[in-house]
């Protein structure tokens, strides 16, 4: 089990952080954990990155653009109710950030559509 003394301190100040500052918030934090029962391996700042950095995030919203045109969301209809649900549940700067993505997922589905990222 891993013991990261950091991360719930991260995530709460990480919570009212907007998502291109993060990486600046995670840099603050120490390199190596000053506490002796922390057993992530990689050291605080490494570990908080791996779990809620930019990167992850990035990956998230990759995967599920890809989701949603592999499950078939490929035609303007079903994106556009697809956007209507997803504004509902998460406001319309989310529904519009998953059509981008979505876009961009979509000029490169033949690449991982085969296996290839």
């Amino acid at each position: 089990m891993t013991v990261s003394h950091w991360l719930l301190f991260a995530m709460q100040r990480l919570a009212n952080v907007p998502a291109d500052k993060r990486d600046d918030v995670i840099a603050t934090l120490p390199q190596a954990c000053p506490h002796s029962n922390c057993t992530t391996g990689m050291g605080c700042r490494a570990y908080v990155a791996s779990v809620v950095g930019s990167a992850v995030e990035q990956k998230r919203r990759i995967c599920e653009a890809r989701h949603h045109i592999r499950r078939g969301c490929n035609t303007p209809d079903k994106v556009n109710q697809l956007m209507k649900t997803v504004a509902g549940i998460r406001g319309q700067a989310a529904a519009e950030l998953l059509r981008a993505d979505m876009r961009a997922e979509w000029k490169t589905r033949n690449t991982w559509l085969r296996g290839g990222m």
